[in-house]
C-alpha cells in the first residue's frame, strides 16, 4: 500500500480505497443515523432509570415518614394507657377509702379534720316579736345540741 493511502486511512478510518464520495456520504449518514438512534435509546433508558430511582427514593422516604408517624402515635398511645391505669388505681384507692368510712360520723370527722369544714347549725326561725321569748327559743335550740 502506498504512503498516501495509509495517510488517508489514518486521517479518515472509515475511508476505503475505491469508494465514491456519494457512497461515503451515504455511509456517513447511516452512521450518523445509527449514532442518533443509539443516543435516543440511551437517553430514554437513562431518563427511565433516573425516574425509577427517583420514584424508589420517594417511596422509601414516604415509607420512613409513615413509620415515624406510626411510632410516635404508638408512644403517645402507651403514655395514655399508663395515665389511664394510674387513674384507675387512684379511683380504686378512693373507692376503698370511701368504703372504709362506713358511718356518717366517720365522714363528718374526715370533713372536719382533713378538709377543714365546720359543722353547721340548723336554722331556727323565731316568729315572736317579744325580745325575751326569742332569746328563750334560741337558748332551747342551742341547748339541745
Amino acid at each position: 500500500m502506498s504512503l498516501a493511502v495509509e495517510w488517508k486511512r489514518a486521517s479518515r478510518p472509515d475511508w476505503t480505497p475505491g469508494t465514491t464520495p456519494g457512497e461515503r456520504r451515504g455511509r456517513d449518514l447511516s452512521l450518523m443515523a445509527e449514532r442518533s438512534r443509539r443516543f435516543r435509546i440511551l437517553s430514554r433508558i437513562f431518563f427511565i432509570s433516573m425516574s425509577a430511582v427517583l420514584l424508589a427514593i420517594t417511596v422509601l422516604f414516604a415509607a420512613l415518614l409513615v413509620q415515624d408517624l406510626a411510632s410516635r402515635r404508638e408512644i403517645r398511645a402507651r403514655e395514655m394507657e399508663k395515665l389511664i391505669q394510674q387513674e384507675k388505681i387512684r379511683q380504686e384507692e378512693l373507692r376503698a377509702a370511701i368504703a372504709e368510712a362506713e358511718s356518717v360520723r366517720e365522714l363528718e370527722r374526715v370533713a372536719e379534720e382533713v378538709l377543714g369544714m365546720v359543722k353547721g347549725t340548723d336554722p331556727v326561725r323565731v316568729k315572736s316579736e317579744e325580745p325575751g321569748e326569742r332569746d328563750a327559743l334560741l337558748g332551747e335550740a342551742t341547748a339541745g345540741r
